[in-house]
């Protein structure tokens, strides 16, 4: 008997001898015959009761340990729940702080980009102005091309809140599905948009069992696979 047995034996002695002691393994590399076939039927039966026993012996006391886990998970959450509730509104108000200097920011940002793009503008209305009072062709191509490369000076406005000590900010992506016609559709030719698209086997599965696979979906076979069971005595 392995130490690792042994320990089992310890913690539940009601393990039958039989499930950790005898042995009845296979011998054959294959059936040939039907007296073999019965031979492995067997083995297969008196194996399938040795799990049995062990399963008998180890579910009780799982089945406990499970029960004291899940009433001091119980616990643990009710001594939480006041100190979560507080972190949960902290959260919250800060993060709708952020939002609302954000969109502060936006706003901002919005009318200095404007501000620019009018001053970039006007500036580009005086150079042409320039341009058609002059006479010299070469001088009025260079105001010209003075005034196509006026563009508006870029505007960036901070939004973010002033850090607070012991308070870490981080920002998480995530995808929305927003048309799945689109997205199949794109799915086609588009190969980041065919790695969103998943086969789901569970659905498929679970129809393959309904319908013994007595339907037609265009891209998906439907295979029957045998398996065998042993009854214990």
């Amino acid at each position: 008997m392995s130490e690792e047995r042994e320990q089992y034996s310890i913690i539940v002695p009601k393990v039958d001898a039989v499930a950790y002691g005898g042995e009845n393994k296979i011998m054959l590399a294959k059936i040939t015959t039907d007296a073999e076939s019965i031979l492995v039927s067997n083995i297969g039966k008196w194996n399938a009761d040795c799990m049995k026993k062990v399963a008998l012996a180890f579910d009780p006391v799982i089945a406990d340990a499970h029960g004291v886990h899940k009433k001091l998970c119980a616990l643990k959450k009710v001594a939480e729940a006041p100190y979560a509730s507080q972190v949960a509104q902290c959260k919250t108000m800060t993060l709708a702080r952020i939002a609302e200097m954000a969109e502060i920011a936006r706003r901002e940002q919005a009318r200095l980009n404007a501000e620019a793009d009018e001053a970039a503008r006007r500036d580009r209305a005086r150079l042409e102005k320039e341009a058609a009072k002059l006479k010299t062709p070469e001088l009025k191509q260079e105001r010209l091309e003075m005034a196509a490369a006026v563009i508006p000076v870029a505007v960036t406005v901070q939004s973010a809140p002033a850090k607070v000590a012991g308070e870490v900010h981080t920002s998480k992506w995530k995808a929305e599905l927003v048309h799945m016609g689109l997205l199949l559709s794109a799915a086609v030719t588009n190969e980041l948009a065919r790695g969103f698209v998943k086969f789901d086997q569970s659905a498929a599965d679970a129809l393959a069992r309904s319908t013994k696979g007595a339907v037609t979906v265009p891209g998906v076979r439907f295979v029957e696979s045998k398996s065998i069971s042993y009854r214990s005595k």
